[in-house]
């Protein structure tokens, strides 16, 4: 995944985020890998299957429907969850271009 998006042209930095952040919780008992692409929160869930990755997702619209959670993109593709925070729309179009071309 992470080479897929580097291939895009963007540049990965490691983030150590708190737990607390919504895009960086343990959803369905998977923990994501952050990042930060200019400064913006990405965070990556791969769950073991894609009934799994949906069972995320709940979990996620569950932990965050009282929260007020920042404008953010959500990519999926079978078992891969994607949460970017707030970003522009040329990354946006890369990292869509990116989730894409997975096999």
């Amino acid at each position: 995944m992470q080479t897929a998006i580097t291939d895009q042209g963007l540049v990965l930095e490691d983030a150590d985020l708190p737990r607390i952040n919504a895009f960086t919780r343990e959803l369905n008992g998977v923990t994501p890998e952050a990042f930060f692409i200019d400064g913006d929160t990405l965070s990556i869930y791969v769950f073991p299957s894609t009934d799994a990755r949906k069972e995320g997702m709940d979990d996620f619209e569950e932990k965050s429907a009282a929260a007020g959670v920042v404008e953010h993109e959500k990519y999926t593709h079978k078992n891969i969850l994607v949460f970017y925070e707030l970003g522009n729309e040329e990354t946006n179009n890369k990292l869509k271009s990116a989730i894409n071309g997975l096999e």
